[in-house]
């Protein structure tokens, strides 16, 4: 149990931290994220399709799935006697590709669903 919580935790941790990247991110695509959930909205219904894709779909879900699973596993490997398989370089390439393209496919699958956001 103490393991469980501790691969989560730092996952979580890592998970907000490239939140704050994205929106960093977002500003070179000309897109200001608010700091506070009341004026999302607004910012939502203004982008565009292809800044919806990379933004929503690539930076917030692909490439955060991408860092969470990694990072899980390297946890699960390091310092809990995980199987060594999932961090071999052919996984963690896969992954690299594999998660932020599913992203791309999850922004299309959301971009009608963004006025009710």
């Amino acid at each position: 149990m103490p393991e469980f919580l501790i691969q989560t935790l730092v996952s979580l941790m890592a998970l907000l931290l490239w939140f704050l990247a994205v929106s960093l991110l977002a500003r070179t695509l000309g897109v200001r994220l608010p700091p506070r959930w009341p004026g999302r909205k607004n910012t939502v219904q203004s982008r565009t399709f292809s800044q919806h894709l990379w933004i929503v779909g690539v930076l917030y879900w692909g490439c955060s799935m991408f860092i969470v699973t990694t990072l899980w596993d390297y946890l699960d490997w390091k310092y809990w006697d995980g199987p060594s398989r999932d961090l071999s370089l052919g996984r963690v390439l896969f992954g690299a590709v594999w998660w932020p393209a599913s992203g791309l496919f999850f922004g299309w699958m959301t971009w009608n669903n963004r006025d009710s956001a």
